[in-house]
């Protein structure tokens, strides 16, 4: 029983506590979100949709994220 924690808190850990802030994915996230917020300001219906999305798609992921390393934090 213990080593079959020990191994699955070994899995949460690499997946997501130690690689959970990736430069090249945080990048992405808030590249997503200001290109979300920069398309939500054109005059166009269909591209502020698209920039809503974006945005909105960038900030759920982000916190998200968020959230399970810091609820992984506290269980480990």
């Amino acid at each position: 029983m213990m080593i079959e924690q020990e191994f699955l808190r070994n899995i949460i850990f690499h997946l997501f506590i130690s690689k959970p802030f990736n430069p090249q994915q945080l990048l992405i996230l808030f590249s997503m979100i200001f290109a979300g917020i920069y398309l939500k300001k054109t005059k166009s219906g269909v591209i502020k949709i698209i920039g809503t999305i974006f945005a909105i798609f960038g900030i759920v992921v982000l916190a998200v994220r968020i959230a399970v390393v810091l609820y992984l934090a506290t269980q480990i």
